[in-house]
């Protein structure tokens, strides 16, 4: 009798599992066949023609659901030009780990209800007309979406109002993309505190102040874009010191108002393939460090007010392509052997206009044999064009207007026009 009871408790229990599972496949489903009552153009019919209910939603295009109780974990419906607005509904899709519904034409608000959802990791929301604010206490400690976020994904969108402070909550965030929105006010401290984030991304919005030091503590830095802001103030003396972003590629904060010497320090980030600082109110010198980063291949310090020389290491580093320093206050002469003995076997864009170079330009130049782009107008150049630079198979736009120049041009220079 006693082996009968266990038996059909067995039984019963296996038969309430199979029922929940069903009800909340069942529950996932509606959830997507409202989502899809929301869509009001869908120009390829891939959910119109897919997403029926009499086929089984781990079926349907974009939908992936677990291999062992067949809930939806993950929702792809991106780059399908789907137009309309997002139902709160999509938040009951309860075990749902990545959402991704980049490269549509979705408009209006973002459900709360999507900051609610315990399991996921991944957010994307790029490119739409999705606009309003974000929750402020999205990632606060009673938010479930703290848990497990690692990518957040919403730039180029309308969204707006203040970044919430309480992102820094959401500890395991390793990718924050929120370009090309309209959000305002001050960049949140508590971002410091992501010790996994890789990238960075808040470049063309309306942000204004100081950019929290702590986020130039992040070890685990690659990749800081603040670009096209109005971000202020100086940036950390000891920026790279300490080996404080031992893994940073990549560095914008052009088109800012940033002020105050470039941090002699930035030579110590090591890893460093792209600085750009343009658009801003730098002065003092150029940092000799710069000319330690074997990495550099972009290196962008226009609109500025740097004076003096530009360090001679900086024309050594031998994976640089582009060097830009226009419309400064630089001085000087440039290296006689700038070309010589292969030391810019890549550089392809030389910039220099607006600013206050003297001397003669080196002929080594005519070695650089990848340039396509030499700006060296408005300085003092004095001195012959070199004939050296009709080797310049690649060239396609020379400028040295407004320069002490005189002589002769070669015929084989007239050819490069």
């Amino acid at each position: 009798m006693g082996t009968f009871n266990y038996q059909f408790s067995a039984v019963a229990l296996l038969l309430l599992i199979i029922a929940e599972s069903s009800s909340n496949i069942n529950h996932d489903k509606s959830s997507l066949l409202t989502l899809k009552s929301h869509i009001t153009s869908d120009p390829y019919n891939l959910l119109t023609n897919n997403w029926t209910i009499e086929t089984s939603v781990c079926s349907w295009i974009g939908v992936t659901c677990h291999y062992g109780n067949n809930r939806v974990i993950k929702l792809d419906i991106s780059h399908m030009g789907l137009q309309g607005t997002i139902p709160p509904e999509i938040g009951n899709l309860s075990s749902l780990v990545s959402l991704n519904m980049s490269e549509n034409l979705f408009h209006g608000l973002l459900p709360t209800s999507i900051f609610n959802m315990s399991s996921l990791q991944v957010l994307s929301f790029k490119n739409n007309s999705l606009s309003g604010s974000l929750p402020k206490d999205m990632c606060s400690g009673h938010s479930n979406l703290s848990r497990w976020l690692r990518v957040f994904r919403l730039s180029y969108n309308k969204f707006d109002g203040e970044i919430p402070s309480s992102l820094g909550q959401c500890s395991h965030l390793e990718y924050i993309s929120l370009a090309h929105n309209n959000f305002v006010g001050n960049m949140p401290g508590g971002i410091g505190n992501l010790s996994s984030l890789v990238t960075l991304f808040m470049y063309e919005n309306l942000l204004h102040g100081p950019v929290p030091t702590s986020i130039f503590n992040i070890s685990s830095l690659q990749v800081v874009s603040f670009s096209n802001n109005s971000l202020s103030g100086n940036l950390p003396l000891d920026l790279c010191s300490h080996n404080t972003l031992p893994k940073l590629r990549k560095l914008y904060l052009a088109y800012n108002k940033f002020d105050g010497e470039t941090p002699s320090s930035l030579g110590q980030c090591s890893q460093l393939e792209l600085i750009d600082l343009s658009g801003n109110g730098f002065l003092g010198n150029v940092p000799d460090g710069i000319g330690n980063l074997s990495s550099l291949v972009n290196l962008y310090m226009s609109d500025n007010f740097l004076h003096g020389p530009i360090p001679t290491s900086i024309f050594n580093i031998s994976s640089l392509q582009i060097v830009t320093f226009w419309n400064n206050s630089l001085s000087g002469n440039l290296p006689v052997d700038l070309c010589s003995h292969n030391t810019l076997p890549k550089l392809k864009r030389l910039y220099l206009t607006f600013n206050n170079f003297d001397g003669e330009i080196p002929s080594s130049l005519g070695q650089c044999s990848q340039l396509e782009w030499i700006s060296i107008s408005d300085n003092g150049f004095v001195g012959n064009v070199p004939s050296e630079i009709g080797n310049l198979s690649s060239l396609m736009r020379i400028f040295m207007y407004n320069n002490l120049l005189h002589g002769k041009i070669f015929l084989e220079f007239h050819l490069l026009f």
